[in-house]
């Protein structure tokens, strides 16, 4: 039996000859089964050989022939019954079908080519039948015409239903499953009682060996900040660059993804992606590192590293693509925990030099690189790329800014500069 439309009447269309002609070809083929059957045997064909990832599992093909199936007897029924195909709803096997794309894990964009190739095929079958059936050579390019705007139509109107669809799903999918794991991870972190085997389970992910944590998130005002599908690639990609035998990603919000790659092995000599990563489709995505650590402590521990990291990332306006480590951030992260007594410590060390103009953060500059090379104006000219005089003449100048001898507190002055650039944004 047919499926019905659930389409509202076309207003105003005039029968034409061509359109009565499409009308009574409808009729027709809305009850030949065979042909129905043998078009979405051919679009079904089509989708699976030109998206060779559809056929990662079996029953795929099925679902794909269902969706087809129905869809062509949707379309003949809005042709038959003259309804207009721009108010077309899918019929409940598309639905299904674009709900099995959600759980294989496949894109939309995937679900809108299998339509693509499934309406090129449709429309060489329905061009084909128009042909034979429309016998006034003046009256066939008028249907043909006609008979490939319904279908376009049709296809346009179902597509933008599925899309819908496909989002509604592949949220409720998500979340239902995401709720479980950050329920577990939220236990895990907290310190509570877990069963490691049950946590495990249900995490899909092993708690013993190393642990490196990161943090993918969106900026308050960004422009994906409610496209948690983006963000979760994001993350998914910074996972596979930082390496492990395992990956765990857990929403923490609807602009935070929490990451783990289990059994890390840091490389010796490796930057691991401390500068930036491939933000993908989530352009204002910044990411941050903790270190790694064993077990469960590491497990926790590592997350608050890369939370802290995260923190400074806001304080000093990381631009998007940025990750940020912990180790490169680990003193200011814990001198700013309080950021008014971190403001008034780097203005008492700093005092003159702590002003924002370009010769006091020159000067304030060469100095956090002349103190962590231990004094030396050779070492410190290599670093930044000047002659030895023109760091020597920049320390005395920094010296004329400081009521105390450098020299006399050199760790309170490395923290103070280091501190700097955290606190000077938040003044």
């Amino acid at each position: 039996m047919a499926t019905r439309t659930s389409a509202k009447p076309a207003a105003n269309r005039s029968e034409t000859a061509s359109s009565v002609a499409l009308r009574k070809l409808a009729s027709r083929l809305a009850a030949d089964d065979q042909w129905v059957g043998a078009v979405a045997d051919e679009i079904t064909a089509a989708i699976h050989q030109q998206l060779p990832e559809l056929e990662a599992d079996e029953g795929m093909r099925e679902a794909t022939y269902a969706s087809s199936e129905s869809n062509v007897r949707m379309f003949i029924d809005v042709v038959r019954m003259g309804t207009d195909p721009d108010e077309a709803e899918p019929p409940p096997p598309a639905i299904d079908y674009a709900r099995q794309f959600v759980r294989q894990g496949l894109t939309i964009d995937a679900l809108l080519r299998a339509y693509h190739i499934g309406q090129a095929a449709f429309v060489r079958n329905l061009s084909s039948t128009v042909r034979s059936a429309v016998e006034d050579p003046l009256e066939l390019p008028a249907a043909l015409e006609q008979a490939t705007g319904l279908t376009l139509a049709y296809v346009n109107a179902v597509n933008r239903a599925l899309v819908k669809q496909y989002a509604r799903e592949r949220d409720r999918w998500v979340r239902s499953a995401a709720a479980v794991r950050a329920d577990v991870v939220s236990a895990l972190l907290g310190g509570g009682q877990v069963d490691r085997e049950t946590a495990e389970r249900r995490l899909g992910y092993p708690l013993g060996g190393s642990h490196l944590a990161f943090v993918v998130w969106c900026p308050a005002g960004g422009e994906d900040v409610d496209d948690l599908g983006a963000l979760e690639r994001a993350a998914s990609g910074l996972a596979a660059d930082l390496g492990g035998s395992h990956r765990l990603l857990v929403p923490l919000g609807a602009q935070l993804i929490a990451g783990w790659v289990g059994r890390y092995e840091e490389r010796v000599g490796d930057d691991p992606l401390r500068r930036t990563f491939d933000v993908g489709s989530s352009p204002e995505a910044c990411a941050a590192t903790g270190l790694p650590g064993p077990e469960l402590d590491g497990f926790a521990r590592s997350h608050r590293e890369a939370m802290h990291a995260r923190r400074i990332a806001g304080l000093i306006h990381r631009p998007p693509g940025s990750v940020v480590a912990y180790q490169d951030v680990a003193l200011p992260a814990l001198a700013s925990a309080d950021l008014e007594h971190a403001r008034d410590f780097v203005l008492r060390h700093l005092g003159p030099l702590a002003a924002e103009d370009d010769d006091s953060l020159r000067l304030s500059a060469t100095l956090r690189v002349y103190l962590e090379e231990r004094s030396s104006p050779r070492r410190t000219a290599e670093r930044l790329g000047v002659h030895a005089n023109t760091i020597t003449n920049r320390i005395r100048a920094a010296q004329e800014l400081l009521d105390h001898p450098i020299e006399s507190r050199v760790a309170e002055l490395l923290v103070a500069l280091r501190l700097a650039a955290v606190v000077r944004d938040e003044r």
